[in-house]
């Protein structure tokens, strides 16, 4: 495989080029997972002055890396980096920037006290969207300070004070939508509302079960606003199978589910259906929580959805 220089953290990596672009895997950008860069936005930042060129990709790296660690492979073209350009949803203070760390530390923290390892400091800086690594430890000096994380060595660690904020900050810039599609939403739902539905919401999603409401949003419409669809198969439910099925022919990622009292029958239905099996609910969000906070990519209709 081609190596190429990433021109936006700089790092040489295995790269993929296709009609569309270039795929770049685990630069900084990415760590666990690839990027496409577009053609049309490879020839925009050629155009750009070096001025402009210089203040723009330290902001770039860090939106690239925070899709990626919300379970995406990003693609960047041209109208998404004029947005980033336009400094849409790009933190620009160093408060701002310290919420986006805090929020990183709580999608990846098993739990309330659990830490994190941030090894090779280097190479976290985009984490914070930061230009250099001063910036970054500056800014994890104010949060301690601040008494919201707390640092020992290569852990990070949030207060509880630190959790809420976090909390709250991810709960105010939760943009994307996650479908849950279940076989019985009115039986099945409230304990997917306790157990599964708050660590869609930790990893940054806006969870919705997806049942029939007078009045309210067709669920072909809510699925194409959607950027993750969950399907349970805990029953052969012919609408899970149909609006999963429409998400993928959408092009949306879909994580197929099934607990283990139900067999794997689902799986002799199409190579496509390998569903991450769970004995309960509780279980299951920990699962998602290591696939999505974790930084895992959903499965795509590009390839088998696990």
């Amino acid at each position: 495989m081609e190596k190429k220089r990433c021109p936006f953290c700089h790092e040489t990596v295995q790269v993929q080029a296709n009609a569309e672009g270039v795929r770049y895997h685990g630069c900084r950008c990415a760590p666990e997972q690839a990027y496409l860069l577009c053609t049309s936005a490879e020839q925009a930042l050629r155009d750009a002055s070096p001025q402009d060129r210089g203040e723009l990709l330290p902001l770039v790296s860090g939106a690239l890396r925070e899709r990626s660690e919300q379970g995406e492979q990003p693609e960047l073209d041209a109208a998404a980096l004029a947005r980033i350009a336009a400094l849409e949803d790009v933190p620009q203070s160093i408060e701002d920037k310290g919420k986006r760390l805090l929020c990183y530390v709580r999608r990846h923290s098993r739990d309330r006290r659990a830490g994190v390892v941030l090894r090779e400091l280097q190479r976290q800086v985009n984490l914070t969207y930061s230009p250099n690594l001063q910036e970054l430890v500056y800014i994890m000096t104010q949060l301690v300070d601040a008494g919201l994380l707390e640092r020992e060595g290569y852990t990070l660690r949030l207060t509880e004070a630190g959790w809420e904020t976090a909390g709250a900050e991810a709960a105010a810039r939760a943009d994307e939508h996650c479908v849950v599609l279940l076989a019985d939403p009115g039986r099945m739902g409230p304990e997917w509302a306790e157990n599964v539905l708050p660590v869609l919401a930790q990893c940054g999603y806006k969870p919705v079960l997806l049942e029939a409401e007078p009045g309210g949003e067709e669920p072909e419409l809510r699925i194409s606003r959607s950027t993750l669809v969950l399907a349970d198969l805990a029953e052969h439910a012919q609408d899970v199978y149909f609006r999963a099925g429409l998400a993928l022919g959408m092009n949306k990622p879909v994580i197929w589910t099934q607990p283990y009292s139900a067999g794997r029958r689902a799986a002799s239905v199409s190579e496509w259906i390998q569903p991450l099996m769970w004995e309960t609910t509780a279980e299951l969000a920990q699962a998602l929580h290591r696939r999505l906070g974790g930084g895992a990519r959903p499965g795509s209709p590009r390839e088998p959805a696990t």
